[in-house]
């Protein structure tokens, strides 16, 4: 028989089972809810532009700061890699190629879909140009489908058409949305599996001016917010859901007409440059404008936003009576106001990257790699003198090493020490599951892989 004692025990036991299974459940409720609103991340090692929505362009995985052996190149055919790559959850890579057929005398780019082992899967080609005057990345869905930008020509006597394709992952066209542009951004994917997209637009009187579209993940038009700018940065988006997308200045062909027919040349400029459009927007999820702040010059990288909200963008300031462009990054608050400004001494036109101390890694047109402390102060700068300059953003590995590619890849230490170099390349790296390094090796050098051991 058992005992009154050991009754109660039991009975103490059942509910402290029950409680724990409680637990347990409602971890796995929660787990499953994040997993359900961040999919892509869930699930992909690098599945967009700058690696997240947020654009940090940090990795959660190491790449061995010592284990650099080339595991294998793939060479495009008759081309160059355009854009940088992506890779979804089964380690396919995803990159875009632009090609010159000597024979037709004719440029075109495929989607290339290449297996682990670096052998080609498949290739994906429209009547046009994916990616290829723009360097978009692809984008990778939750559910595999992968979103392209680019030019389609129809005619020789038409116009080309702007598209956004959604492609299978076997290779085949999903669905083709068609922009009234010039060029189209890095897409970026929202929590709600909408698909967002800059784009330069063409007005009738000659003005360039930039829309951000929303589209549906069927393919269907959502929304669209005109900037009223050369929209050349990829979107970011905050985990509340915002966007935020900067504004490379633009002008009224028509309105610069009168000016110049009634101002010396150096004040026309002048106008031209206080009344351009140069702006970081944050639109809200239903495409009305939360706030836009008012920056210096064009904005000439795209954001990155870090776990407390702020944005950070790169861009320029031109003196108006020189001509020569100065760098500037811009600390921006979720509320819309300047936290600080930091003068990197050159323009900056690479996105900038986000360490998970709250580091800011950016380059600038004078081949430095900066390291801004979260303040706005400088931390590091790099250069490799003698050795080339930076030309790329910057990628961070999970246990912190910067890697940033130019006339080499560069690995760096935290505090801005080289850790080591390798040969030449010209795009940025992303990294894979167990630590490979992908990147361009240099223009129609193709794609390399390099190291890889996990975290």
């Amino acid at each position: 028989m058992i005992s009154k004692r050991m009754k109660r025990s039991l009975g103490k036991v059942r509910i402290g089972v029950i409680a724990a299974l409680g637990a347990i459940a409602s971890a796995i409720l929660t787990f499953a809810v994040l997993t359900a609103s961040h999919a892509q991340l869930a699930t992909s090692p690098w599945p967009m532009f700058r690696h997240d929505r947020e654009h940090t362009g940090r990795s959660q995985f190491n790449a061995d700061p010592n284990h650099r052996t080339l595991k294998w190149r793939f060479i495009f055919p008759q081309a160059r890699m355009f854009s940088d790559p992506v890779i979804d959850a089964k380690g396919t890579i995803y990159t875009s190629a632009f090609e010159y057929d000597p024979g037709k005398n004719s440029n075109s780019t495929h989607l290339f879909a290449l297996n682990p082992d670096g052998t080609e899967k498949w290739a994906f080609g429209t009547s046009g140009l994916i990616n290829a005057e723009w360097g978009a990345s692809p984008a990778i869905g939750a559910d595999g489908t992968i979103y392209v930008t680019g030019k389609e020509t129809n005619s020789h006597s038409s116009p080309p058409d702007i598209i956004v394709c959604a492609i299978n992952p076997d290779g085949t066209l999903k669905w083709k949305f068609s922009t009234n542009g010039s060029g189209v951004s890095s897409p970026v994917i929202g929590s709600d599996d909408v698909v967002y997209v800059g784009s330069v637009d063409l007005s009738a009187d000659g003005s360039l001016g930039g829309n951000l579209y929303a589209i549906n993940a069927n393919g269907t038009f959502k929304w669209k917010y005109a900037t009223g700018s050369v929209a050349y940065s990829s979107p970011a988006i905050s985990t509340d859901g915002t966007i935020y997308v900067g504004s490379y200045g633009a002008f009224k062909a028509s309105a610069i007409g009168r000016m110049v027919d009634r101002l010396p040349a150096a004040h026309v400029l002048e106008r031209v440059i206080s009344s351009m459009d140069f702006n970081l927007y944050a639109i809200n999820r239903n495409g009305t404008l939360k706030w836009k702040f008012k920056t210096d010059g064009n904005v000439t990288s795209s954001p990155a936003v870090d776990s407390e909200g702020t944005i950070y963008v790169g861009g320029e300031k031109t003196d108006p009576d020189s001509g020569v462009p100065a760098g500037r990054l811009y600390a921006v608050s979720a509320e819309g106001r300047l936290k600080w400004k930091f003068t990197p001494g050159n323009q900056v036109n690479f996105s900038p990257a986000i360490g998970s101390d709250g580091t800011i890694y950016v380059g600038s047109n004078d081949g430095y790699l900066f390291a801004v402390n979260s303040d706005g102060t400088l931390k590091w700068k790099f250069i490799d003198s003698g050795e080339g300059s930076v030309g790329t953003p910057a990628t961070i590995g999970g246990n912190g090493t910067i890697f940033v590619g130019g006339n080499h890849l560069w690995a760096l230490n935290p505090e801005g020490t080289l850790k080591w170099k390798y040969e030449h390349t010209s795009g940025s790296p992303v990294i894979g599951t167990d630590g490979t390094l992908y990147f361009e090796c240099g223009p129609g050098a193709g794609l390399c892989a390099i190291g890889g051991i996990g975290r």
